[in-house]
């Protein structure tokens, strides 16, 4: 039947309230529990007074289990008596009012168990008359028997409306007799076995049609690591809400909501009262804290002003993890001491303890809140320490630690024994492999300077001998862990130049070592216009795996590329691959990535001074940048630059990267000659890390043909990846002469 509720009308009564009866967790016996009449009185404006009173007599509650409704046992019934007593006044001796009776469901846990659909709950009401009622609207009369009401849930059902009553002299009273009955069919019930009915009757002079009963919608909250605030979302019924009721239970059951209770599973429970729709727990009933991300069952209902019972729900709600405090290292090394400056972040608790610890010594225990520097002394020089650091807040919480291995600085004797990588790879400057880019290379004589004229040496032609091991001490050198040199570079440091070499990984980047599911896998360029007779320079086979830039086609920025994540990611992605003592040559660096012309007729130099040089985009600049909307802005800082680890080559890395004497020339489709001089070329599509500043949505890219260009990339489009880096300028040479078969090793 239709159980919307109606809107409200005027209402002159009071409903006395039915006692909600606690009774045990089993249901290893049935048992009737019996409530508590009422009565209400109604007054005649005309002067003279008649009374009308109700009786609302018991609480209906069956409880079906296995020792007392199997195959062959009776019927359970319960049943209850309610009356309407009309006394007529004094003066005319006579009286006629008019009353409303309802079914009240509290909980029916009860249903059909059989395909046909057999009436199992059966509602018989017999009226003053004793007459059985065989019309109620909205139900199915069964014959001889009452009404069905199986699988009739939490609500307010009227049996008889606007019901006269008319008294002369004496007293009348109308007595009403109402009977539900759980039928035995005889069949496999087992589907109502541990289920319950509880029910009431509501007789009242209410001159509206229906009598709603609260209904809870929802329960939201908000947590915690210690504690879980409820509110409720809750639909009133006919009358206000008067009392909220809640409990709490820890579980191992996965979050969710559970809109349906057992009847006899939530009479176990002991429940808080509040006068408000919300609740906060922190402690569970036996007065324990709330535990830290766990799963918690949250049981909540209600009660309006007359005592009738909304629907009880249930919901499972977890409490937040601890967030630990975390901790951020600096560290300024000397000849025989090391300076560790740490900043702590507070999180659930306030920071109040910082731990340093030198190799496997004792922690130094220092207090602090914010920043707290410690240094270690009496050192050697021109050796290796490992130094841990951690934090601890009030909560006795720690942080994770951090770990560095940091090498003290050597004496001038030993520098001259311990040549650094750039010094070593910077004095094999020949001018025609690796070339020092100083300003001065005029490649036709026409007076136009063809080199980047940065101070760089950058190696260029068809396969110089510029190749590393890093991330293994194995020999030989494992292929995966192969990497080139494209150059070494200077940096501005304080006003001192240092030099850094960057390194190119060798092959293209898997799925397995980026961390990043592949968008598709692409085979070598096998066309007319790839390299005749150059073999790929791969290892495992003519393919690599190809990788989205970021699953939109309106963002272009490298900030916003998903490879940039998973390739600076330490715990999942890139970086994991390499020991910690590997990840501590890799300098942070700042990556210049406005953008440039993504166009193949360019000459090398002119591309660098668009994308580096002195014809790069500025702060300011307008149209030109673009916001995560693809929405072109003027440029700000974060979006020229970005502080990394790991990058990818720049697109002018490529076009310096072929042999000198064709910088001049534009790196087209044609320009075969400049694709079979140059290193870098490996016969597939290739990311760089730079955007094209002309469109909002495409990058700069190496065609697997071998030229390079400009490419949208949206979800649909994808290339290959190769992981580029700065080594910090200390970085120290061990052995090697760079070829494939003896690379360059570090002293790590």
């Amino acid at each position: 039947m239709d159980k919307s509720r109606k809107e409200k009308g005027l209402i002159m009564f009071t409903l006395f309230t039915l006692l909600f009866v606690v009774g045990g967790a089993t249901y290893a016996f049935f048992q009737a529990q019996k409530g508590t009449g009422g009565s209400a009185n109604i007054e005649i404006s005309s002067g003279t007074t008649d009374s009308l009173t109700f009786n609302n007599g018991d609480a209906i509650l069956i409880n079906a289990n296995q020792d007392n409704f199997k195959s062959g046992d009776e019927n359970i019934t319960d049943d209850t008596t309610v009356t309407a007593t009309l006394t007529p006044n004094n003066n005319t001796k006579e009286a006629t009012e008019y009353y409303n009776i309802y079914l009240v469901i509290e909980a029916n846990e009860l249903e059909y168990t059989t395909s046909e659909l057999k009436p199992e709950l059966i509602l018989k009401v017999t009226d003053p008359n004793q007459t059985m009622l065989t019309e109620m609207s909205g139900f199915t009369y069964v014959k001889d028997q009452g009404f069905d009401i199986t699988n009739v849930k939490h609500g307010a059902y009227p049996i008889k409306l606007k019901q006269k009553i008319t008294a002369e002299n004496v007293a009348k009273i109308d007595e009403w007799q109402i009977e539900v009955t759980l039928v035995n069919l005889g069949s496999n019930q087992n589907g109502n076995a541990g289920k319950s009915f509880k029910g009431s009757i509501l007789i009242t002079p209410q001159d509206v049609e229906t009598y709603d009963l609260a209904e809870i919608k929802k329960i939201t909250s908000t947590t915690t690591y210690k504690s879980i605030s409820t509110s409720l979302e809750i639909e009133e019924g006919t009358n206000d809400i008067d009392t909220y009721y809640f409990a709490i239970e820890e579980t191992d059951e996965a979050p969710q909501v559970i809109n349906t209770l057992s009847l006899s599973e939530a009479m176990s429970y002991s429940f808080h009262e509040s006068k408000e729709a919300s609740y906060e727990f922190t402690t569970t009933d036996d007065g324990k804290p709330l535990k830290e991300n766990q799963n918690y069952k949250i049981y909540s209902y209600a009660k309006d002003t007359e005592g009738y019972q909304s629907n009880i729900y249930e919901t499972i709600i977890t409490t937040d993890k601890y967030k630990i405090p975390e901790v951020n290292v600096s560290i300024e090394k000397d000849y025989e001491k090391i300076k560790v400056v740490a900043t702590g972040t507070s999180h659930d608790g306030n920071i109040n303890k910082y731990y340093f610890q030198l190799d496997s010594n004792e922690p130094i225990e220092v207090d602090g809140t914010d920043k707290v520097e410690y240094t270690f002394d009496g050192l050697k020089s021109n050796s290796n320490y490992t130094i841990n650091v951690k934090v601890k807040d009030e909560n006795e919480r720690y942080s994770n630690p951090y770990t560095e291995i940091v090498k003290t600085k050597p004496y001038f004797h030993e520098e001259e024994n311990n040549q650094t990588l750039a010094q070593v790879v910077s004095k094999k400057q020949d001018g025609v492999n690796l070339i020092f880019h100083d300003g001065k290379i005029d490649v036709n004589n026409d007076g136009v300077i063809d080199d980047a004229g940065d101070l760089a040496y950058r190696y260029s032609g068809n396969n110089p001998d510029n190749f590393v091991c890093f991330g293994s001490d194995a020999s030989p050198c494992p292929y995966t862990n192969l990497y080139r040199i494209l150059g070494v570079y200077p940096f501005d440091v304080n006003g001192n130049i240092e030099y850094r070499v960057k390194l190119i990984k060798s092959e293209y980047i898997t799925e397995d070592e980026l961390g990043l599911v592949k968008f598709k896998v692409h085979a070598i360029c096998i066309d007319a216009y790839c390299l005749a007779g150059i073999a790929p320079r791969i290892h495992k086979a003519d393919e690599a795996d190809y990788f989205q830039w970021i699953g939109t086609n309106k963002n272009n920025n490298w900030n916003n590329s998903q490879i940039k994540l998973k390739l600076n990611d330490k715990n999942t992605g890139y970086l994991r691959n390499l020991e910690l003592k590997w990840q501590n040559l890799i300098d942070n660096t700042t990556w210049i990535i406005g953008g440039a012309i993504g166009s193949s007729v360019q000459k090398s130099k002119d591309l660098y001074d668009i994308e580096l040089g002195k014809n790069k985009i500025k702060m300011g600049d307008e149209n030109k940048c673009v916001d995560n909307d693809g929405n072109y802005i003027t440029c700000t800082q974060d979006l020229l630059t970005t502080n990394a680890e790991i990058g990818l080559m720049y697109a002018s890395d490529y076009y310096f990267a072929i042999k000198s004497e064709l910088w001049a020339s534009p790196l087209d489709l044609a320009n075969i000659e400049a694709k079979k001089s140059n290193w870098l070329y490996n016969g597939f599509y290739e990311f760089t890390i730079t955007r094209d500043y002309t469109a909002n949505n495409k990058v700069i890219h190496i065609d697997n043909r071998g030229y390079v260009g400009s490419w949208p990339q949206e979800s649909v489009n994808s290339q290959s990846v190769r992981p580029t880096f700065y080594l910090k300028a200390s970085t120290l040479y061990k052995e090697g002469i760079g070829t494939e078969e003896s690379p360059y090793r570090l002293n790590v």
